[in-house]
């Protein structure tokens, strides 16, 4: 058993000795420093990469159909007439809708989002119409996950059409 431990402890001192004869490899671009991540770089969105952008998009509600078009994302959310709504997750929805378009694309100028109560002749009825624009300048919206009201955050940055309807159908 000594024996072992002796011959550990000089195999040990040997790799040590080894070790510290490896010159050490400096990076002269950055100082040295290596980043420990990588910074987002906003995607530029197109018909190709549209279905990119979605799969990353947690929503409560399915959306039932979206379209890209002149610098514009259309996204509508269609429901049943006897499917319960929530206000609260509707509006979280729209917010995700809004961080993504605006925080993660570089080109989407306009959002159009339409709340859609399909009905059995496959007919639809609008509940709820909301657009924004990108803000102007530098921007920061908080991630979905941060955001306690996003009701607040829509209503001072879209504009909203509530239709003729769209109250009954929400609980609150």
């Amino acid at each position: 058993m000594p024996r072992n431990m002796l011959m550990a402890l000089a195999v040990s001192a040997c790799l040590a000795l080894v070790i510290s004869l490896v010159p050490a490899v400096t990076r002269t671009d950055q100082g040295g420093d290596i980043a420990a991540y990588r910074p987002y770089t906003p995607m530029v969105l197109s018909e190709q990469n549209l279905v990119d952008l979605f799969t990353i998009l947690p929503t409560h509600y399915n959306i039932k159909h979206v379209k890209w078009e002149n610098r514009s994302l259309y996204v509508d959310i269609a429901v049943t007439p006897t499917e319960r709504l929530e206000e609260h997750m509707l509006y979280r929805d729209v917010y995700s809708l809004l961080y993504r378009s605006f925080q993660l694309t570089r080109n989407v100028e306009h959002l159009f989002f339409r709340l859609l109560e399909k009905e059995r002749d496959r007919s639809a009825k609008l509940l709820i119409a909301i657009e924004a624009d990108r803000p102007r300048g530098v921007f920061h919206f908080p991630p979905p996950e941060q955001m306690d009201n996003p009701q607040q955050v829509i209503h001072g940055l879209a504009r909203i059409r509530i239709e003729p309807g769209y109250d009954e159908r929400f609980i609150r």
